[in-house]
C-alpha cells in the first residue's frame, strides 16, 4: 500500500468517525487514534472527542491503556495541508498540560471541570500507572520536536510521565502494519444487483440491497476466511438435519426463493464509498470489512455452488 493511499484511507476513517460524533476533522483524528492503536471502545472514544468546551490546556483525549499499564494523554493535530511540517506550538501545548495533569484541581479552575474530573478518576482508578503524555500529528516530522521529546525522556527530573510524538511519517508506517496484521479484507468492492437504499444515523451511515450468490462466492474465494473476520464463530459445516444442510438445499434446489427464506448478511467496514450506477446496477468500495452476520450463509451458498438466481438482502 502507498503511502499516499494510506493517508488517503486514514483521513476517510477519521472523516467518518467526525460525521458520526459531530466533531471536527482535527478531534476525531485523538478518537481515531485511540480506537486504532490503543483498541478503545469508539463509542467512549468518540465522546471523549466531542467534550469540547475550549480551555483543555492541550488536552484532546486521555485513557487508560490497559496493555501498556499507562494513561494516556494525546493533543491531536490533523492540519488541512498535509505537506507541512508539525509546527512546535503544537508540542509546545503537550508540555503546558504536564501542570494540569500533575494536578487535576487546576483544570477544574481554568473552565474544565469535566476533564479534572476525567484525569483525577483515571488516577484512582489507576494509581499504580505512569503518564505518558504525547503529540500525534498528521502534520510531517519536525526534527525540532523530536529533539525535544529526547530531551524530556532523558530528563532525570521526569520520573513521573513518558513523553512522545508521532507524526505523520510514524503514523502511515503503523497503519501500514495494522492493516496487514489485522484480520478482515484491506480492500474490495460490493457490487448489488440493482440499486440500493441508503439510511443513516446515530449508528453511522448503512447500505441495504440484495447480493448475487455469485458476488459472495467471488469475495470468498478472493479473501477466504478473512471475510469473516468480525464474526464470532466461522463456518459449522452442514451436519445432517441441521440448518446449513438445509441452507444448502434450498440454495441448489430453489435458488431464486433463497432471498426470501433467509435473514441476509451484515458487513461492517471502516469507510464506505457508493461507485457510481452504471446501467442500473450500484456498488460500494470497502476498505477494513468483514461480514459479520452471515457466515453460515455465505459459506453455505459457496459450498452449494449456487447460481446467481440466489441472492440475500445484504
Amino acid at each position: 500500500m502507498s503511502t499516499e493511499k494510506s493517508l488517503q484511507d486514514i483521513l476517510a476513517s477519521i472523516d467518518e468517525l467526525a460525521s458520526r460524533g459531530k466533531v471536527s476533522r482535527s478531534r476525531a483524528f485523538g478518537a481515531w487514534f485511540a480506537i486504532n492503536f490503543f483498541g478503545q471502545d469508539e463509542d467512549e472514544s468518540l465522546e471523549a472527542a466531542a467534550s469540547d468546551g475550549g480551555n483543555d490546556q492541550g488536552i484532546d483525549i486521555a485513557f487508560a491503556d490497559i496493555n501498556s499499564e499507562e494513561i494516556i494523554v494525546i493533543q491531536a493535530y490533523c492540519p488541512e495541508n498535509l505537506k507541512k511540517t508539525t509546527p512546535k506550538s503544537k508540542w509546545d501545548a503537550v508540555l503546558s498540560s504536564i501542570p494540569f495533569v500533575r494536578e487535576p484541581s487546576r483544570l477544574a479552575k481554568s473552565g474544565r471541570p469535566d476533564l479534572g474530573e476525567l484525569i483525577t478518576n483515571l488516577r484512582n482508578d489507576y494509581p499504580d500507572y505512569p503518564f505518558s503524555i504525547g503529540l500525534v500529528s498528521l502534520g510531517l516530522k519536525s526534527q525540532e520536536i523530536l529533539n525535544s521529546v529526547e530531551a524530556h525522556r532523558d530528563d532525570s527530573t521526569n520520573t513521573d510521565i513518558n513523553y512522545f510524538a508521532f507524526t505523520q511519517e510514524n503514523i502511515i508506517s503503523r497503519y501500514q502494519n495494522l492493516v496487514s496484521s489485522d484480520r478482515g479484507v484491506p480492500e474490495d468492492t460490493l457490487n448489488f444487483i440493482g440499486p440500493h437504499i441508503e439510511d443513516k444515523g446515530e449508528y453511522g451511515r448503512s447500505w441495504i440491497g440484495s447480493v448475487s450468490a455469485s458476488e459472495l462466492q467471488r469475495l470468498h474465494e478472493a479473501h477466504t476466511d478473512n471475510l469473516f473476520a468480525g464474526n464470532i464463530r466461522l463456518f459449522l459445516g452442514a451436519r445432517k438435519g441441521g440448518i446449513n444442510e438445509q441452507i444448502i438445499k434450498t440454495a441448489k434446489e430453489r435458488p431464486g426463493s433463497f432471498w426470501a427464506l433467509n435473514n441476509g448478511i451484515t458487513i461492517v467496514a471502516d469507510t464506505a464509498h457508493v461507485i457510481d450506477d452504471l446501467d442500473g446496477q450500484s456498488a460500494l468500495k470497502l476498505t477494513r470489512f468483514s461480514i459479520v452476520n452471515g457466515c453460515q450463509t455465505t459459506s453455505s451458498l459457496v459450498q452449494s455452488k449456487a447460481s446467481s438466481d440466489a441472492k440475500v438482502l445484504a
